[in-house]
């Protein structure tokens, strides 16, 4: 070969990856996704607690501050109620009557309101999942 030598000219010539380098990268992404995929199911799955945490949340809010409205008296008994504990929670759509459902990334959550045992305190609310 004129002005260079075989070795040279071999490696000029390389273009592409070789089988060995392909099947290293095929498995490096194997595993990759083998840990990343069940993270993102669990990811999932806390994100849609969560969600049903937050509306929780806003239901004992709700709850509390018709309660506390009613003690003061700028809310008439008559209105301290669960429906109306329910309607003062804002963008949350509920299906039904109590016991409450509300589809969360496609997972139904139950909440459930127990009722005060007597007037001087308000009324608790719990979730299932």
């Amino acid at each position: 070969m004129p002005g260079g030598s075989y070795q040279t000219s071999v490696l000029e010539n390389n273009k592409g990856f070789t089988l060995v380098e392909l099947i290293i990268v095929i498995v490096i992404l194997g595993i990759l996704a083998a840990v990343a995929i069940p993270r993102y199911m669990d990811m999932q799955t806390q994100a849609r607690n969560a969600t049903a945490d937050g509306v929780m949340a806003a239901l004992r809010s709700a709850e509390n501050i018709l309660f506390a409205a009613q003690l003061t008296g700028n809310v008439p008994a008559v209105n301290y109620t669960e429906t109306n504990v329910v309607a003062n929670v804002a963008g949350v759509a509920f299906a039904g009557t109590g016991p409450w459902t509300n589809a969360i990334g496609g997972t139904i959550y139950t909440f459930t309101r127990t009722a005060p045992a007597n007037s001087n305190i308000a009324g608790t609310w719990a979730r299932s999942p």
